[in-house]
């Protein structure tokens, strides 16, 4: 996928992801957009905000397939952040959104990080 038309293919991604749909039309998306974090991984990283909770409420769909995909693909869009202080705890994060019960834990793990802040241009 060209990374240009990925402002046009994201918003249909994302409402093929709707309670409405088809399980076989959600694990389609999800595979999409999993694959979409390597091809326009830039893009990815800059909506996250839009993606995140999308893909957060699949985890939770009564189909097990689509809560395998929705896992597999929260944690590729979530290695595509451009911090690397969160990279090794992209799969605690994934696993706290499937299992809220451990936010107390994986707030404790997130606190004894030490974030090194870099400066980037815009």
């Amino acid at each position: 996928t060209p990374p240009y038309s990925f402002k046009v293919i994201l918003p249909q991604l994302l409402a093929a992801l709707g309670n409405e749909k088809q399980w076989t039309t959600k694990v389609s998306a999800l595979k999409i957009i999993q694959k979409l974090c390597t091809t326009c991984k830039s893009q990815v990283d800059k909506s996250l905000p839009t993606i995140i909770p999308v893909v957060s409420a699949c985890m939770w769909d009564t189909k097990t397939d689509v809560q395998k995909q929705a896992a597999a693909t929260l944690t590729a869009v979530c290695l595509t952040v451009s911090n690397p202080d969160l990279h090794p705890f992209i799969n605690i994060l994934v696993e706290t959104i499937k299992e809220p019960s451990q936010i107390p834990d994986t707030v404790y793990k997130l606190s004894s990080t030490t974030f090194v802040p870099t400066v980037a241009a815009p």
